[in-house]
């Protein structure tokens, strides 16, 4: 069969088409990852440290995916991201009423200074069930320059009462950045 070239003025958009072979100039995904705590806290922390790759069950990063340092977070190449965090706390044996902050900071200035992108608040009182509660923060980075832009995730507690849950199995409190874009 012949192959012709169609103007694209006179492609409905709106049809269902089939397509054999490899269709280009479709966007796709070409960065994400996934780190997870793998030991628990309890109180503030600046920034979440003790983090792994997800290495249990079907996950596999696609590109060079992003590197972790002292809970600060690279890029491996610019675009845009979606950045986001999930964090499960559990509340101690205490009769209290604590508040658990959840943050995604990022930095343009390799870690001179961070700016507040999101965050989470939840109160959790220790005479309710259940004592478990969960946080979600998420942001979109614009990631111009990969030595540069970062990012990290924090807790802020107003009790050491209030843990923040991990497991080297599961996915607890994790990490997922996804780039959705170019810069």
């Amino acid at each position: 069969m012949a192959l012709s070239k169609i103007q694209s003025e006179s492609i409905n958009l709106a049809d269902t088409f089939a397509f054999t072979g490899t269709v280009t100039g479709t966007p796709s995904i070409t960065e994400f990852d996934l780190f997870r705590l793998t030991t628990d806290f309890s109180g503030n922390q600046t920034a979440i440290t003790n983090v792994e790759r997800q290495d249990t069950g079907t996950f596999e990063k696609i590109g060079t995916g992003v590197t972790e340092s002292s809970g600060v977070f690279s890029f491996a190449s610019t675009g845009k991201y979606l950045v986001t965090g999930v964090a499960n706390f559990v509340i101690g044996n205490s009769a209290e009423e604590n508040d658990q902050e959840f943050y995604l900071d990022t930095t343009v200035d390799n870690g001179s200074n961070y700016v507040r992108e999101t965050y989470a608040r939840i109160g959790m009182d220790e005479s309710k069930n259940p004592r478990n509660a969960q946080a979600i923060v998420q942001t979109c980075v614009d990631v111009t320059d990969t030595s540069q832009v970062k990012v990290k995730f924090a807790v802020g507690s107003s009790s050491s009462n209030v843990s923040s849950l991990s497991s080297t199995n599961a996915n607890y409190t994790y990490f997922t950045f996804m780039r959705i874009g170019d810069t």
